[in-house]
């Protein structure tokens, strides 16, 4: 989310009024065993997605984050957003209008039965379940003095561990007793960053395999627009404490009136890939999305000069695309770059939607031509909504839920998400998170014809509620460990809980569909204050050791720099192994 807009609390009542609800005496559990591996329909090939090759590499440089002076913190409030406008997809009494009809027909929403409220000590004793190693208190609104929300990006090599927020960067040791830093994103992108200008939404991977740190940040000017904001590492270092190429890139392929914003990030051998939501500056209208490829082998050498671009991908709604959009993280050589997207943001019923594109000939981007993105529509098993927002007490401020999916990793031929939704729990209207895992799937491969994206492969996917009927739970991360265990990070607020983060899991070998075993999840921190901004996130994040089964997450939480002015933050680092 970038600086200069404000998102109203009412923007998080983008929800539906439409439901599924379960057959009558049939348990939760018992409907997930049979409905995780139910046939979605036959994939259709929405559409073969246009685009080019751009020039609009602005600036180039260096930067040798070793040598950068440390970030100063500051008491004061995080910086206000200079401009109120807000940039809604339903108008403000549309959006009041489908929060009121959600409340009053819960029975048209998804239905689920409660999980175990997190209570007791914060480590599992035992069994297939995660255990909290450690945490440290992350960045927060009084470092750098950044904008909010914290906008949270995690990654992590087998010696450290990078958290990155809206203004401000820091970087760990793995058993997060060491810190290094903070930097700004200021000083970081010095040799590209133009005059007045501020940053906002950063995304920090490592490839593991080629040992490279990629950053993307957004690069916002005084007049609005944005710019792409890219580095790379230059040396082959499991520590991000090193030398990168950094670059400037223009976003704006469609016309002068276009903001980039909800950026994520995703690599895969030959290439970093963004993508972006897409509004009209002047309008505040939403125009669609676009995806940005750029070679790796091309950054690295610090010769990029060209780089590829896709225009709108669509789900089953139709122009202008999808709202929320994601590409994936992949190790090796995959056959495809895969990006997901669902009708997330732009629903006015529920959703069985999961949109499935895959770029495949990824090699191309290096030689300045353009690679084939095809996108598939599939049926899930289950239904999802958009989040009508959470409760917190002290205050009739809701917390922002976020919007669809953002963090997607592709392992073993497996993509993993999880998004936030409206459901009735155990008879209870509350935001909850459908979380599943889907097997995507290319067209055979004949000679001299690039695949094409296929839909999901039915007897691969698992897809499943998790509800507390005493709250609200927001902002969920799903990581899959390289044993494709899985942990679930997720913010947890009510009328009487302060927003904290929770955690839960499963072991891949626990039944389909079932999350904790027995509901179970424990406190990483509780919260002590509300926030009052009507905002948050805008993303919690989670990255994988490449060495094991050890997952490092950041998220905000209700902490002490939240009461400034209530617009203030905290973040909170961990640790989370499936044992």
């Amino acid at each position: 989310m970038h600086p200069r807009f404000g998102r109203s609390s009412l923007r998080i009542f983008i929800v539906s009024v439409l439901g599924l609800a379960l057959i009558a005496g049939v348990t939760f559990s018992a409907f997930m065993a049979r409905q995780s591996h139910a046939n979605p329909k036959a994939a259709n090939v929405l559409q073969k997605v246009g685009g080019g090759v751009s020039s609009a590499v602005v600036r180039t440089g260096t930067v040798n984050l070793a040598t950068l002076a440390t970030a100063p913190k500051t008491t004061a409030k995080p910086a206000p957003r200079t401009n109120k406008t807000d940039r809604p997809i339903k108008t403000p009494a549309q959006l009041i209008a489908y929060q009121k009809a959600t409340l009053a027909h819960p029975g048209s929403l998804p239905q689920a039965v409660s999980a175990t409220p997190p209570s007791g000590a914060n480590i599992y004793n035992g069994g297939n379940l995660p255990v909290l190693q450690n945490k440290v208190a992350g960045l927060t609104s009084v470092d750098g003095g950044g904008w909010y929300p914290p906008d949270q990006a995690i990654a992590a090599s087998p010696t450290n561990v990078f958290e990155g927020v809206n203004n401000v960067m820091e970087v760990y040791n793995t058993s997060l007793g060491a810190a290094f830093g903070p930097w700004t994103p200021d000083s970081f992108f010095a040799s590209v960053k133009q005059t007045n200008d501020t940053f906002s939404d950063p995304q920090i991977s490592y490839d593991a395999q080629q040992r490279f740190w990629l950053i993307s940040w957004l690069e916002i000017t005084p007049s609005g627009n944005d710019y792409i904001d890219i580095a790379i590492s230059k040396n082959t270092s499991a520590s991000p404490i090193t030398n990168y190429n950094v670059y400037q890139t223009d976003p704006r392929i469609a016309g002068s009136d276009v903001f980039c914003d909800y950026d994520t990030m995703g690599y895969d051998y030959w290439g970093m890939y963004v993508t972006c939501t897409s509004f009209s500056l002047s309008t505040q209208a939403f125009l669609g999305n676009n995806t940005y490829a750029y070679s790796l082998a091309n950054m690295l050498s610090g010769s990029l000069g060209t780089w590829d671009f896709f225009n709108s991908i669509q789900t089953d709604l139709g122009a202008p695309g999808a709202y929320r959009l994601s590409p994936a993280s992949e190790e090796g050589v995959p056959q495809a770059e895969w990006i997901t997207a669902s009708d997330a943001g732009l629903l006015t019923s529920t959703s069985n939607d999961l949109t499935t594109c895959a770029m495949t000939n990824t090699q191309a981007i290096h030689t300045g031509t353009l690679p084939t993105l095809t996108c598939s529509n599939s049926t899930l098993p289950l239904s999802y909504t958009d989040p009508i927002g959470a409760a917190q007490p002290g205050t009739t401020a809701t917390v922002y839920s976020g919007v669809g999916f953002k963090q997607i990793a592709y392992r073993d031929g497996r993509l993993y998400f999880a998004l936030p939704m409206t459901l009735t729990c155990s008879g209870k209207v509350h935001d909850g998170i459908m979380w599943a895992d889907v097997t995507p799937q290319l067209t055979t491969l004949t000679a001299n014809n690039p695949q094409h994206s296929n839909g999901i492969y039915a007897n691969y996917t698992e897809q499943a509620y998790y509800c507390f009927s005493t709250g609200d739970l927001y902002m969920p991360t799903l990581e899959a460990s390289i044993e494709n265990d899985l942990t679930l990070v997720f913010n947890y607020s009510s009328p009487s809980v302060h927003p904290g983060i929770v955690f839960t899991g499963r072991a891949n070998t626990d039944a389909p569909g079932t999350m904790g075993q027995t509901g179970a999840s424990r406190n990483v921190v509780s919260g002590t204050a509300s926030n009052n901004s009507g905002r948050w996130g805008d993303y919690s994040a989670c990255a994988l050791n490449p060495n094991g089964g050890t997952v490092y997450c950041g998220g905000e939480f209700g902490g002490p720099n939240t009461v400034l002015n209530g617009t203030g933050w905290d973040t909170e680092l961990y640790t989370i192994r499936m044992e």
